[in-house]
């Protein structure tokens, strides 16, 4: 039997959930084309292409420790967690699942090439003994550290911003020891390659792909709809929003006092499920497809002022024909010019730019055809499945 790839993750890989669930279902039927695959997976498979193309699949049943309940017990737990512990929060609460995994792992006597694992909170497996002699890859989808040192930069609360500083240290040290044990690390951008790279690790930059056959292009719609998707309870994503409704929303109403602003995403937080009480904010949660709302919508927004790795919305929404605003940070990683998508850092700049793709046809009909043509041409998964091949072969 062919050795071929141990894949270890903690998020189901699937091609209907969140980016890093479609990352991962992605890549992984790509990968094994190129060779066999064994998935041992946190939960259960249900993507029926993910279950037929993983050669062997061991589920397991564990999850995160639950947050207590109550707000001062979680702010007492998060406490004692970031600063006597010395733990990230999403590290510490996956103990158990790492747990599970590294028993599961000890007992698999089949041989692999390559294990690769997914996710800053399982890095820490491999600071444990190795279970075999084959070669182990951390694949970290964005720099912890860095996105907590992000967000608070912008949070008003003075113990808030501490805890975040406190939780970006620790998610550094973790990151550090883990890359530097790993014998290659895989990251999505060339900045979190510069971020995150170790001179003792080979890094692979393996790129986001898209399915460009799910999304396509409709016709150009001709009411001023608005759009915002992601995963809605994703802390640079509440930043995002909230900050875009509060800041930018009303200069673009303002304008255009027939548009609407679309918010579409999984498990809506209470801070975002607010915004539907904003005149021309409709939130709309758990869809089950994004297709419906990205034919309806006229502008794709990304205005995140945090946040690492690739912003899989953003180029999903040039696939299917959505022309894109969003901040330098949102786009990081995607080589865009002017002709694909608007930058805009400033709220009267972002605000303007969806101003003038709702009022100007040409415009937007230009931006259309020009994200289109540039992501078929650089984010196929098939060339996204070769990187990721030659960092694990």
């Amino acid at each position: 039997m062919t050795a071929g790839v141990r894949w270890v993750t903690a998020e189901v890989p699937d091609r209907n959930g969140g980016g890093g669930n479609q990352r991962q279902a992605y890549l992984l039927e790509a990968l094994a084309d190129i060779t066999p695959v064994d998935l041992f997976v946190a939960g259960a498979v249900e993507d029926e292409a993910v279950r037929a193309a993983a050669r062997r699949i061991v589920e397991i049943d564990a999850g995160p420790r639950p947050l207590p309940t109550r707000r001062i017990e979680r702010r007492g737990w998060a406490a004692a967690t970031t600063w006597a512990a010395g733990l990230p929060l999403d590290v510490a609460a996956y103990a158990p699942v790492r747990d599970a995994f590294a028993r599961s792992l000890q007992g698999d006597r089949a041989r692999h090439e390559t294990t690769i694992v997914h996710h800053g909170v399982l890095a820490p497996l491999l600071a444990g003994p190795r279970f075999d002699d084959s070669r182990w890859v951390l694949h970290l989808f964005h720099a912890a550290g860095d996105r907590a040192d992000q967000l608070a930069a912008h949070t008003d609360s003075a113990l808030k911003r501490a805890l975040l500083r406190r939780d970006g240290a620790n998610a550094r040290r973790i990151e550090q020891h883990a890359i530097d044990r790993a014998d290659a690390l895989v990251v999505a951008t060339p900045q979190d390659a510069l971020r995150l790279g170790r001179p003792s690790t080979p890094t692979h930059v393996v790129d986001q792909g898209i399915d460009l056959e799910r999304f396509r292009p409709a016709p150009l719609p001709t009411e001023p709809v608005v759009l915002f998707s992601g995963s809605l309870d994703y802390d640079p994503n509440v930043d995002g929003i909230t900050w875009f409704v509060a800041s930018i929303w009303p200069l673009v109403r303002r304008r255009v006092p027939t548009a609407e602003l679309l918010v579409v995403g999984r498990n809506p937080v209470a801070s975002v499920s607010e915004l539907a009480d904003v005149d021309g904010v409709s939130v709309h949660a758990d869809v089950p497809s994004m297709g419906p709302w990205l034919a309806r919508s006229r502008v794709s927004i990304a205005p995140l002022r945090v946040g690492t790795g690739v912003r899989v919305k953003a180029l999903e929404a040039l696939a299917a024909g959505v022309p894109v605003v969003g901040t330098a940070t949102a786009l990081e990683g995607i080589e865009l010019d002017a002709t694909h998508a608007s930058v805009a850092e400033d709220v009267a700049g972002f605000a303007a730019s969806v101003v003038a793709l709702l009022e100007d046809d040409a415009l937007a009909s230009s931006q259309r055809t020009a994200g289109r043509a540039f992501v078929e041409e650089r984010h196929s998964w098939q060339a996204s499945a070769r990187q990721l091949a030659a960092a694990l072969l």
